[in-house]
């Protein structure tokens, strides 16, 4: 078995894009992985989201996080490491939290047949979009700068850019009535409130938005007939092609610490700006690993449904690894979470 030492291997929000790889980059990891789960795990997925779409869900965690019910869950949406940090060290874990504790977590709680249907739709959407962050590079960022968070660039010469931030109205329930800017998602069914503010480029946030955004443009990528303003479904369909059987195969045999060690061993190329002003050379450097790893994490997060919904289909030796793999990552996190 392959040692787990990390640091080794390494809804449209009236007319305005929202929230880490942002609307555009969630709802294409989940749609590539809906178009490549089995029958039999799309089924169950729709017994718990209903007829909404489950491309859709998954910005859902960003809009809560910052909400009092569900700000325990922000630390859950990243992992801060310093070079040469080694994760499985236990004054380095997060004791609030990060994407490897969450994953597991929704791993248990997706398998187990007693979890509550409310509770599955959570956990549901909370894998879908962690899958996502997890393969965003500086998701897995130095804690000195809070994943590229703090370091101000300009992006084609424009330093600003218009910025909502999604809160989910507290309580739930609340009527969505009187309340400034606030309004129905039609994905969740849920009220929330949106506000814009006029915010700096920072690296993160490049990678969480303005390079996919820029690649749509590019490859003039327009919404497809019942698409979303954001065009996952055409996005979708230009990144899924001629990406072998083989291939395939190989990136789900992956497992959950492995998907942050790629983002940890590959952040340095993210980091690598040559100065603070990003534009054509920065975005021609990366585009390539961005669609890398939106794929990947669109098939891998097929996989891990398929592993939870369809356990008959999938093959027992292939559960049996990844059981295995669950096991002995749930074990070393829990002996480092020990006071």
């Amino acid at each position: 078995m392959q040692k787990l030492i990390v640091s080794a291997l390494l809804s449209l929000i009236i007319s305005s894009p929202a929230l880490a790889w942002r609307e555009a980059g969630h709802f294409v990891v989940c749609q590539i992985a809906w178009n490549n789960m089995s029958t039999t795990t799309q089924k169950h997925i729709e017994t718990i989201v209903g007829n909404k779409p489950f491309a859709e869900q998954c910005t859902w965690p960003d809009m809560v996080r910052k909400s009092a019910a569900w700000k325990h869950t922000y630390d859950w949406h990243f992992i801060n490491l310093e070079d040469g940090d080694n994760y499985f060290d236990k004054t380095v874990i997060n004791k609030e939290g990060d994407i490897l504790q969450a994953m597991l977590k929704a791993s248990e709680a997706l398998g187990n047949f007693n979890t509550p249907k409310d509770e599955k739709m959570q956990w549901l959407r909370f894998i879908g979009h962690f899958t996502g962050d997890v393969h965003q590079p500086l998701h897995v960022g130095r804690k000195s700068d809070l994943g590229g968070n703090t370091i101000k660039v300009t992006w084609f010469g424009k330093t600003h850019f218009k910025s909502p931030e999604i809160l989910q109205v507290v309580p739930t329930g609340q009527p969505c009535t009187g309340i400034a800017n606030a309004y129905v998602d039609d994905a969740t069914g849920e009220c929330v409130v949106k506000s814009e503010k006029d915010d700096d480029f920072r690296l993160h946030k490049i990678w969480d938005l303005q390079l996919i955004e820029h690649y749509q443009k590019v490859q003039n990528i327009v919404p497809a007939a019942n698409d979303s303003i954001y065009g996952h479904l055409a996005l979708a369909k230009n990144l899924d092609q001629n990406v072998d059987a083989p291939t395939k195969k190989k990136w789900q045999q992956a497992y959950l610490h492995q998907w942050a060690a790629e983002s940890l061993e590959k952040r340095g190329q993210a980091y690598d700006t040559g100065g603070s002003d990003l534009g054509a050379g920065y975005y021609d450097k990366n585009i390539d690993f961005v669609r890398l790893r939106l794929m990947q994490a669109g098939y891998r997060l097929a996989a891990f449904m398929n592993r939870t919904f369809d356990k008959q289909n999938y093959g027992m030796i292939k559960i049996r690894y990844f059981d295995l793999a669950y096991t002995e990552l749930k074990e070393r996190i829990s002996t480092l979470l020990k006071p």
